[in-house]
C-alpha cells in the first residue's frame, strides 16, 4: 500500500513528535500537545479537497492516530476545536494578538491560516472559549517576542514542511488512483 492509510499517519505522526516538542514551549497554554492535533488534521482535510481527494477515506484512520498520539484524547473536544477552525475560517478574521506586526499576508494562505490560529490558541487559552470576543492576553512585550521567536518561527517552517509532505501525498494518491 504506498499511498495508503497508513503512509499517511506515518507523515501524520512524524510531523507530530516534531511539531509537538516546539508547541510545549507555550509556558500560558492548556494543552499544547492537544492543540496541535486539530490545525494538522485542517490541514490535511483541506489538502485533500484541493488536491480532489476524498478525505473521508483517511478521515477515521488519522482520528485513530490522534487517540494514539496524545493520552487522555478527548473526542469532543477535538470535534469542539474542528468546528472552532471552521468558524473563525469563515468568519476571516485572525486575532494574531502573539505578533506585534500582524500576520496578513499569511491569512490568504488558506493552510496557514490554521497555523495561526493555532497560534492565538497557543498564546491565549481564552480563544479556545470565544475566539472572537476573548480578552487580550497581556504578558508583556518579552513574552510576546519571546514566544514568537520560541513557538511560531520554528513552528511556521514545520507546518510548511508538514503541509507540503501531505500535499504531495494527496497529489500522489490522485495520480495514481486514476
Amino acid at each position: 500500500m504506498l499511498f495508503g492509510k497508513s503512509k499517511i499517519r506515518r507523515i501524520f505522526a512524524k510531523h507530530y513528535k516534531i511539531m509537538s516538542k516546539i508547541t510545549k514551549k507555550a509556558v500560558y497554554a492548556n494543552n499544547p500537545e492537544f492543540e496541535l492535533l486539530p490545525a494538522m488534521y485542517a490541514i490535511c482535510n483541506y489538502a485533500a479537497a484541493s488536491s480532489g481527494v476524498d478525505f473521508e477515506n483517511f478521515d477515521s484512520d488519522l482520528l485513530e492516530e490522534c487517540k494514539l498520539l496524545v493520552k487522555n484524547f478527548n473526542f469532543y473536544d477535538f470535534l469542539s476545536r474542528m468546528k472552532l477552525y471552521i468558524d473563525i475560517e469563515q468568519s476571516e478574521y485572525i486575532r494574531c494578538e502573539w505578533n506585534p506586526a500582524g500576520n496578513t499576508n499569511l491569512k490568504d494562505i488558506p493552510m496557514m491560516v490554521y497555523y495561526l490560529i493555532l497560534g492565538d490558541i497557543l498564546y491565549n487559552p481564552e480563544c479556545i472559549y470565544d475566539y472572537h470576543n476573548a480578552p487580550y492576553a497581556i504578558y508583556g512585550l518579552n513574552y510576546c517576542l519571546e514566544f514568537k521567536e520560541q513557538v511560531m518561527t520554528p513552528l511556521f517552517k514545520k507546518t510548511v514542511a508538514f503541509t507540503v509532505a501531505i500535499l504531495r501525498f494527496f497529489e500522489l494518491k490522485k495520480v495514481f488512483n486514476n
